[in-house]
């Protein structure tokens, strides 16, 4: 079981790898294949849209076929897209490479997830699934420096040769027999039937709001705050050190819930985290000066590393209790992420640009406030406090 965890956190450090590589590299890429910035745009959307087309697909399969297969298979799609990319000589061909890692990524956060739900003792489970958003981070925040040393210093092709070799390691020792085989504790229900009984089981619903409303704040603050750091005067070197520490804070915090496991998985906890949040907010409502932005920069991680840490065992709780697939419900929670991400940039940017950034905070506050009373009422509490870890 240990081997199989340590494997299963491998894949997924190494998809936050080729993730966060391009990031770095979007600038090289663009120059050596003449990109417009609609391209360029594309080239950074690519992967996370992919993710988002395969994310319930994958979860449904996981079920019908085991998470095992689906994730082995996802596995060798990230160690040969990252291949792709790194041999790519044409724009087209990076494109198709990078939408192939998204149908990989995707798939991973799915049905590595279920394989890994299906596979812990029930006492651990919950302390698994949420040490998933710490190896994460620690690929997420490791991913820009990587790539952009490498480019530099060695080859634009050598992050992901690099990482294609580490896929394909990981791949080759997931078929051994010793990796594990996981188990089916669920017999497969029905995507439709599945989102009616999901509607009734609070803790899935609990989880999907937490994704959503942590996902929709980091990706509209995601895109103001540097903004707001640009027009102070940082470079981007310094903003991206700021964002490198709190990432550090997210992965420290995240380790912290992780390790309490199914002892964090409570409705208060997550509350908390929410009214943290919205407070951390009011700073940059209050003043939008460099030392404001940057407190509030590294304030709201360990909000975001709670929500983030914890949601996903939440809803695998929640899944056990209903009887349900967790690759369907995995998958669920995903797309729920990924439409989160791209709503909040864009409306967050849109109101900002009418209205003032100082409005979409605010804005955020009143719905991170108003989510934790939510959950905090007398139903919710007792629906969502304490889960009951099924065997």
């Amino acid at each position: 079981m240990r081997r199989l965890i340590v494997l299963l956190y491998g894949v997924i450090v190494v998809a936050e790898l080729v993730l966060q590589s391009v990031l770095p590299l979007t600038p090289t890429f663009t120059d050596r294949f003449e990109l417009s910035t609609v391209e360029a745009g594309w080239l950074l959307a690519a992967a996370s849209v992919a993710a988002l087309v395969v994310s319930i697909p994958s979860g449904l399969l996981a079920d019908r076929l085991g998470p095992r297969r689906i994730t082995i298979a996802a596995t060798w799609l990230l160690a040969g897209s990252s291949l792709a990319q790194g041999l790519a000589g044409e724009f087209w061909v990076l494109l198709l490479a990078r939408l192939g890692f998204g149908l990989a990524f995707g798939a991973i956060w799915t049905a590595g997830l279920a394989w890994l739900a299906d596979s812990a003792p029930p006492e651990r489970r919950s302390a698994v699934l949420a040490a998933c958003m710490t190896v994460a981070g620690v690929g997420a925040a490791a991913g820009p420096a990587y790539a952009g040393l490498l480019a530099e210093h060695v080859s634009l092709r050598a992050p992901f040769l690099l990482t294609a070799g580490a896929a394909a390691a990981i791949g080759a020792a997931l078929l051994l027999p010793a990796a594990g085989v996981g188990r089916s504790e669920r017999e497969h229900v029905r995507f439709l039937e599945t989102v009616r009984v999901a509607r009734r089981e609070r803790r899935i619903l609990g989880a999907a709001a937490m994704i959503l409303l942590a996902g929709l704040v980091a990706s509209a603050v995601g895109l103001l705050v540097p903004l707001q750091l640009g027009d102070n005067g940082l470079s981007s070197g310094a903003i991206g050190i700021a964002f490198s520490v709190s990432a550090g804070v997210f992965t420290l915090v995240s380790a912290y819930v992780a390790r309490l496991g199914e002892r964090a998985v409570r409705i208060d906890v997550v509350a908390a985290a929410l009214v943290a949040l919205g407070v951390s907010l009011t700073i940059v409502i209050a003043s939008t000066s460099t030392p404001a932005v940057l407190a509030f920069v590294l304030l709201r991680a360990p909000c975001f590393a709670i929500l983030f840490t914890l949601a996903y065992p939440l809803a695998a709780t929640g899944a056990h209790r209903a009887a349900l697939g967790r690759g369907a419900i995995l998958g669920f929670l995903n797309v729920t992420w990924g439409f989160a991400t791209l709503v909040g940039p864009l409306a967050g940017g849109g109101i900002a640009q009418a209205a003032g950034e100082r409005v979409v905070y605010g804005l955020l506050v009143g719905v991170c406030l108003g989510a934790a009373a939510l959950l905090l009422a007398r139903p919710a509490r007792r629906a969502l406090a304490r889960p009951e870890m099924a065997g």
